[in-house]
Formats: C-alpha cells, structure tokens, sequence
C-alpha cells in the first residue's frame, strides 16, 4: 500500500538519464519523499503511513531523530501522531535518567551511509539507538550494526 500511494502522489520520478546512486549502481528511478509532503496534507499521509508508524512507536523509544530532509518531515508528521514522544535536536538534553531510546529516521535507505553516520553521532550523546525506520528501503539489509530497520517498504535496489 505504501509504494502504490507514494507512485500515486508522484513520489517515484523516472529520470531520462540514469544517476548514480551511493550504492554505486545505476538507475533511472528517484523517489522524491518530499513530493508527498507538497501535494498530500497530513491526514492522507497518515493513512497511508499508519502501519508503518505504529511499528516505530511500538518500538518504546522516547526520541527521534529525522536525518535531514526526507527523515526530518518523516519525523514531524511523527512527532504528531505518537504524542507524547518527544523529537531530539541536534543538541544533547538532560532527560534526568529517562530513556535515552531513539528511534532514526530517513526517506530513503541505500546504502545506510547517512544512518551510519547519524549513529555514531547520537551514540556519541549518550543516547542508545534501538531502530532505524527509513519509509523506502532500496538496501535489502534487516538490520544495520545489528539495529532493526523498519521498512515502509523495500524497492528494488536499482528502482
């Protein structure tokens, strides 16, 4: 359901030349997350991205954080749906011995380059990442340094 909306809202763009993508493959398909958020208001957005957010929010975690862009609107409409969890910015807070759950989140997962990188960086804070939520999975991969990603969906590597 989720990859059929996203194609329905313009999301998967089909390019004349094919890019690179950080995998080092080829292809002609861009998925455009941002696109969802310029024609669809967040009620549809929720609708279709219902099952995907209950998975995150089962998760427990207190905090997420959207690596920019895609993952940073990700991470509002989320911060919406599962009040009372709270966003973590970009600077270390005092959660007074809470958890320090966190949840990342992006658009698109490739490579897991940006997510490996946001890792290091949280870890660095003291926090402890539990899940990596990525609405489009092109990687094929589970997990990512024995973190749980949760997949919208999985597309081909090269679509």
């Amino acid at each position: 359901m989720v990859q059929d909306t996203l194609v329905k809202l313009g999301c998967r763009k089909e390019l004349k030349k094919p890019r690179t993508l950080h995998s080092g493959k080829e292809s002609r398909v861009f998925w455009d997350i941002e696109q969802m958020y310029k024609v669809a208001p967040y009620k549809s957005r929720i609708t279709f991205m219902e099952d995907w957010f209950d998975r995150i929010v089962a998760t427990g975690a207190r905090f997420y954080r959207g690596i920019p862009t895609g993952g940073m609107l990700i991470e509002n409409d989320l911060q919406v749906y599962s009040n009372p969890h709270t966003l973590l910015g970009s600077t270390d807070r005092d959660v007074g011995g809470k958890s320090r759950d966190v949840v990342i989140l992006d658009d698109v997962l490739t490579t897991g380059m940006s997510v490996v990188g946001e890792m290091v960086m949280i870890s660095g804070k003291g926090f402890d990442v539990v899940a990596i939520a990525v609405l489009v999975n092109r990687s094929q991969k589970d997990s990512i340094n024995s973190i749980p990603i949760i997949s919208g969906f999985h597309a081909d590597p090269v679509d």
